[in-house]
């Protein structure tokens, strides 16, 4: 147990550049949000750091509460380092929590083909952020631990299901390409594992069943993703001026969702609500990677229709709900989709604030 009861500049990661909490941990703040971890420096990223506590042992949870993370004091801008990494990951709780002037606020990573999943965030503050939530996977790893020729748990899109963000608040910087809740992507650029950087393509074979993207490339190549399926989202982002995004999908899935997303922008107009990006994210029953195709989709209150029970969805699941000023809601275009199979197919109910 940490308990931090006075301010703490954090020279590198030596003292809480990186800490580790390991299973059964608990970080916590004296007297509520009043004392903070401050990375002092570009070493100390990520300020916090999680790995792979209470994997093994699932009843056993890590608890980060009642602090403040802030990357940089002078509040003058971020120092590109991340508040709260969760690597392979299970039940950590983080609630009551600010986490300011930071790259990416809280990153959910999913490493060599195992798991970040049950992760509760809840009652957080985000401000001057440039990303809020972040969902990343390595994909599948062949020769972990210790064996050439095995394959590490994993599958075609890795997961982080059931993860529970309730009551959080979104404040980006003031950047065009800022992003409030981003699922896929390359986060991590280096690694000293050279398997371990975070892509939309893996040369192992995730499973039996997976073709590759192209049958005729040298080397065959597959997607990778990750899937925070059965989530629980109740979240609101707030843009600067300079626009950025609500929601963005990359090579990635969001099912089975219980969600409500809310973004603003108070300052003129511009911005997108939802953006999903042309990554591959499914197989159809030829085990072809689609694009696009039904990146959000069977959320628990939806209904579908179609030839296949699943080809339109008569009742929307997915609630966003955004300003008048929000230039793009949803992109691509959701209308356009239902004359062109090649579309996106998403299930997203679309509600708009009035001016």
């Amino acid at each position: 147990m940490v308990v931090v009861n006075q301010k703490i500049l954090s020279a590198n990661e030596v003292l809480f550049g990186s800490l580790e909490l390991g299973q059964g941990g608990l970080l916590r703040g004296d007297e509520g949000r009043k004392h903070a971890l401050i990375a002092g420096n570009s070493w100390a990223n990520p300020v916090v750091k999680v790995v792979e506590s209470s994997f093994h042992d699932p009843w056993q949870s890590s608890l980060i509460e009642n602090l403040i993370i802030d990357g940089n004091e002078t509040g003058s801008g971020n120092r590109f380092v991340t508040g709260i990494l969760l690597e392979n990951v299970m039940h950590c709780m983080i609630r009551n929590v600010t986490i300011k002037n930071c790259e990416v606020g809280i990153h959910i990573r999913s490493y060599k083909g195992l798991w970040s999943e049950c992760a509760c965030l809840k009652h957080i503050r985000m401000e001057n952020v440039k990303k809020g939530v972040v969902f990343t996977t390595t994909g599948p790893y062949k020769g972990y631990p210790n064996d050439p020729n095995k394959t590490y748990p994993g599958s075609e899109f890795c997961s982080a299901a059931f993860t529970s963000i309730e009551d959080v608040d979104i404040g980006l910087a003031n950047y065009s390409d800022a992003v409030g809740i981003q699922v896929g992507g390359v986060q991590i650029l280096t690694d000293p594992d050279p398997h371990g950087v975070d892509s939309y393509t893996t040369s192992v074979k995730p499973c039996d069943d997976v073709d590759p993207i192209d049958k005729n490339a040298n080397p065959l190549l597959y997607a990778t993703g990750i899937t925070p399926y059965s989530s629980h989202i109740r979240a609101r982002v707030r843009l600067g001026s300079l626009g950025g995004t609500g929601l963005k999908i990359l090579n990635g899935m969001l099912y089975w969702a219980q969600a409500h997303l809310t973004v603003t922008k108070k300052d003129g107009p511009g911005g997108i609500g939802i953006d999903i990006q042309n990554h591959p994210v499914k197989r159809n029953d030829r085990g072809q990677p689609l694009q696009q195709d039904r990146a959000i989709w069977y959320n628990q209150f939806s209904k579908f229709a179609g030839p296949k029970n699943d080809d339109t969805a008569s009742k929307k699941g997915f609630v966003l709900v955004v300003d008048s000023n929000i230039a793009i809601p949803i992109t691509p275009d959701l209308y356009n989709a239902q004359t062109n199979y090649n579309g996106i197919h998403a299930d997203v109910q679309i509600k708009t604030i009035p001016t």
